[in-house]
């Protein structure tokens, strides 16, 4: 016996409880993941997951560009089906486009990026489960590469119209049941009629790009309360400033110092998130994590987020918590 539980949101959120409301709905469906606003401006998140036995989905949508990273739970496969023709979204060094399915193999982090107005739906499901079904439709498949893409083809709506589905209040046990199992029949078909010309992987060359760029950003995680310097990331990063450069505004879809501004202040919206000390101020925030020309920081702040670090001081914190339904034998 296992339960189906919701994690709903409001009509929408705004400001600094969007990021959170992503991340907690994401988190009530089992991930560990992190959310950072990248693009300037006020944000504005929807978030919706439900969760079955072995299957979790998730709708959500942001009207400017993010930084998400994180893992789903053990053993689990991840699925990411991108919507709508608006913002850019690239997912482990993949471009991709509505219509498209990525699929990352258990064990593989998630790293994406989105600019502009970005909806996806994303699933994880136990790769059990998975290949349960996988040795009904195709025996020989063993899905060992880490990351790849499915390109938009006929088939794709199909499983769109699914997890639509899935994503309503579905009334009965059976129908629950029926509907998990349809998910991952429909999952499984379409993975086994991937091609060489639809299927796109990673290349070494490109893994090796990646890589570095998960050296630039490990340096700029590690100094960001300080000033950071270009050529102490491309020294650690092991590459140029000019290619370091091109992959931050491919992979990332921001320059560096954009990104390192941006860093540098999500460290402080987070903590001035924390900041239930009745006796902690803004200005002792904002000096901790380095900032020491307050109005300059005070710009740069509502710049990036649409509204004074004070405002998210005061600001009142929203949780969401998944609601319990009726039990279903899955």
């Amino acid at each position: 016996m296992s339960s189906d539980r919701t994690a709903s949101s409001p009509a929408a959120a705004e400001a600094f409880e969007a990021v959170e409301l992503l991340e907690e709905t994401s988190t009530a469906t089992g991930w560990s993941v992190e959310y950072r606003q990248l693009e300037r401006g006020r944000l504005r998140a929807r978030a919706r997951g439900v969760v079955y036995g072995g299957l979790s989905l998730i709708r959500e949508s942001a009207n400017l560009g993010l930084e998400v990273f994180g893992e789903p739970p053990d053993g689990a496969v991840f699925v990411l089906l991108p919507l709508g023709t608006g913002g850019r979204l690239r997912a482990n060094g993949l471009q991709l486009a509505h219509g498209d399915m990525l699929v990352v193999m258990p064990g593989t982090e998630l790293h994406m990026t989105t600019f502009g107005a970005a909806e996806a739906v994303s699933m994880h499901l136990r790769s059990e489960l998975l290949r349960t079904v996988m040795r009904c439709v195709a025996p020989d498949w063993c899905g060992t590469e880490a990351t790849f893409c499915l390109r938009s083809d006929a088939g794709r709506p199909a499983i769109h119209a699914l997890t639509a589905a899935a994503l309503t209040q579905v009334e009965t046990p059976v129908q629950r049941t029926s509907l998990e199992h349809d998910v991952v029949a429909t999952l499984a078909q379409l993975l086994t009629q991937s091609c060489v010309p639809a299927r796109d992987r990673l290349t070494k060359g490109r893994v090796a790009q990646l890589q570095v760029l998960t050296r630039a950003r490990e340096y700029i995680e590690a100094h960001v309360a300080d000033p950071v310097r270009m050529p102490d990331v491309c020294a650690y990063a092991g590459a140029s400033q000019s290619t370091l450069e091109r992959l931050f505004r491919l992979d990332l879809q921001v320059p560096p110092s954009k990104y390192i501004a941006a860093r540098r202040l999500e460290t402080v919206r987070r903590a001035l998130a924390r900041g239930d000390d009745v006796a902690t101020t803004v200005t002792d925030i904002a000096t901790a994590h380095g900032f020491l020309h307050l109005g300059r920081f005070a710009a740069a702040y509502r710049e990036q987020y649409g509204e004074y670090p004070s405002e998210a001081l005061r600001a009142p914190r929203m949780r969401v918590v998944p609601r319990e339904t009726s039990p279903a034998v899955l």
